[in-house]
Parts: C-alpha cells; structure tokens; sequence
C-alpha cells in the first residue's frame, strides 16, 4: 500500500468516527505531504492538515455559508493530490485553492482551501492547514478564475477541466456565461503546467500566460 493509500485509509477510518461521535474534538486530520503536483502550483512541501473542529463548523447546518454533509468527503486525502485545477486565492494571502473531482449530491464540486499556518510559534513549526471546503455551487465562479486577469490558475487537469466545462448545465440565451466557457477553454488549451524538480525542489514556471 502506498504512503497515500495509507493516509487515505486512515483519514476515512477517522472520518467515520467524527461522524460518529467518537473523535476527539481537539483531533487534528493528517492528510500527507504535497505531491509534486501541488508543489508545482506553488504549494509550500508541508505536512497538510485539518482541524476536526474546523470540520464540524464549516459543515453545519448553522453555518450560513455552505453547510454540507461530511460523509462527501470521505478520500479526501487522494483527492487534493489530484485535483482538476488549482489556483491562487482571490484575497491575495498566499491561500491555494484547489478544484477537486469530490461532489456533493446536487453534483458540486467542492473545493478546498490551503494555506500555512504556524501551529508552535516557539519552536517555528508550520503546516498547510486546510482552512476551508465547501462544495462549489457559484460555477460561475470557477470560471471567473481561469479568465481572471490576475491569472490565478497555477495548475489545470485539461482533461478534467474541459470534461467539467462540458458537463455544466446548458446556458440557455446566455451570451456572457457562453462566452465565459468559450474564453475559460481556451485558457486552459493554451495554458502549461509548471514543473516541479524533486530533486533540486525547485519550481520551473515554463508559462506566462495564455496565448489566445
């Protein structure tokens, strides 16, 4: 079994207790180490975690924002190492947002929202925590960031991508979000991924923007 394999296995089994109720509320998830995907998109090579706590919070029905069943999230930990894109966040705070292929049962795909923290500032440990997911209802808005100006896409699954794009419900008489899908495909036809050296842990960013 894989070192993610392992990860993933162990994170469902603590997953189920949560749901349970027989997880420690102070439990903190881990979920592995970026792979040289994400390290790619400019993720910091830390261990990835998430607070059960955080978990709790965001999927309640008192959250206001984007409740949602925990069960959805269930190999998570497989799913962020393979993402269909992923992005700089719109704040500007150094967050990574990741597009992955995990649904709720309206067929939303959720995102996940990554970025450093220092959890022990005495002895300077730090860690990508995740610090949001939620599944994303706004399509709209993940198109808004492949087309954005700032070029918040770092990393693009094309085949995943263009498959979302294809599967997003028709826009019947709309001629802007026709030609936001038209605009975002080109985006991601042109674009190419950065690569990562493992050995050098070295970032080679081989593209400036699209060529449309």
């Amino acid at each position: 079994m894989s070192d993610i394999n392992a990860v993933n296995e162990q994170f469902n089994k603590e997953l189920q207790w949560q749901i349970e109720g027989r997880l420690p509320k102070n439990h903190v998830y881990r979920l592995g180490m970026p792979n040289s995907i994400l390290q790619a998109a400019g993720v910091t090579n830390l261990p990835i975690e998430m607070r059960a706590i955080d978990l709790a919070l965001k999927s309640s029905m008192s959250y206001q924002k984007h409740p949602f069943n925990i069960l959805d999230i269930k190999n998570l930990p497989i799913a962020i190492t393979k993402p269909i894109g992923i992005f700089d966040s719109t704040k500007k705070d150094g967050a990574k947002v990741l597009f992955t292929e995990i649904k709720d049962k309206q067929n939303y795909n959720y995102t996940v929202i990554l970025r450093v923290i220092t959890i022990d500032r005495r002895l300077q440990v730090e860690v990508n925590s995740i610090r949001s997911l939620y599944p994303k209802d706004n399509t709209d808005g993940v198109l808004d960031w492949i087309n954005s100006s700032d070029k918040l896409l770092r990393w693009v699954d094309k085949e995943k991508a263009f498959g979302w794009i294809r599967k997003l419900p028709p826009c019947v008489a709309d001629v802007a979000n026709t030609t936001k899908r038209n605009f975002a495909t080109k985006i991601i036809q042109n674009f190419q991924n950065p690569t990562f050296d493992v050995q050098k842990n070295i970032n080679k960013v081989t593209h400036k923007g699209p060529k449309l």
